[in-house]
């Protein structure tokens, strides 16, 4: 039997990806909750030191068992993340242990920039940078 996502640990959130992540979504019978966040955004300014609590922290410490990050390129450049009041990252997956959450990405097809079109090549690049799922969405 599979472990419902709302009874799993930070650890254990952080470590979901991929058909165990949709499974424990499964398993908690329409009980998860998914925050969207703009990468480069912090909901409280950072010091000029770094520190400040970023908005995927906060949407965390309100109850979302999955954290989106939309607007990727304004935040990761391909090869590291930079989150204001959390600091850089070479993956995703070190974020998704910060945080204690699984790390998904907001993906488009159509006119945006490069680094979030929705294209096979990104997709299997995010992932294999710990990303634990993929948005494809499309705006008007």
């Amino acid at each position: 039997m599979t472990t419902r996502i709302l009874d799993l640990d930070r650890e254990q959130l952080a470590a979901l990806r991929g058909r165990a992540l949709t499974d424990a979504v499964a398993a908690a019978e329409g009980r998860t909750m998914v925050g969207e966040v703009f990468g480069e955004r912090c909901a409280l300014s950072p010091h000029p030191d770094g520190r400040g609590v970023h908005n995927a922290e906060l949407v965390s410490a309100f109850g979302a068992d999955i954290v989106v990050l939309n607007l990727i390129e304004r935040a990761w450049d391909g090869e590291r993340l930079t989150l204001p009041g959390l600091g850089t990252f070479d993956s995703f997956t070190e974020l998704s242990q910060v945080i204690g959450r699984p790390i998904g990405i907001n993906l488009e097809p159509g006119d945006v920039p490069e680094i979030r079109r929705a294209k096979p090549e990104h997709a299997k690049r995010l992932i294999d940078m710990g990303a634990a799922m993929l948005c494809i969405t499309a705006n008007p």
